[in-house]
């Protein structure tokens, strides 16, 4: 009975999910993003007007890795710039910087896996 109860704490935990996913600007151009979790939930649409201006999106579910988690940004007139798709699950969080060309790239990750174009551990 205690090895069912403790197995059954152990994949509760083990199938949880907690992304923290940081949006950072590495650009002074104008433009906007958006994270979207593999839920369907998303984040509101940030504006960045200047360098190292950071935005934080969490997403708690019971359902992650099911689907591309996206991260989007948009140019100053509000026109899609660029969407990346990784496949993000576990514990953990992600750090995605915009450069000029507008693409947001992972620059860093702990200890949530990744699956895609990921930074490495």
């Amino acid at each position: 009975m205690r090895i069912t109860i403790l197995l059954l704490v152990f994949l509760s935990v083990a199938l949880a999910c907690d992304i923290i996913v940081h949006l950072k600007s590495d650009t002074d151009k104008k433009f906007s993003g958006q994270i979207a979790a593999s839920n369907g939930k998303k984040s509101e649409r940030w504006s960045y007007v200047k360098k190292l201006t950071k935005n934080t999106f969490q997403q708690k579910a019971d359902e992650c890795g099911l689907k591309d988690w996206e991260i989007s940004t948009f140019d100053d007139t509000g026109k899609p710039a660029h969407t990346v798709k990784v496949t993000l699950d576990g514990i953990g969080r992600v750090t995605y910087k915009v450069g000029d060309d507008l693409k947001p790239v992972q620059k860093d990750r702990q200890g949530a896996i990744c699956k895609g174009q990921c930074a490495p551990l």
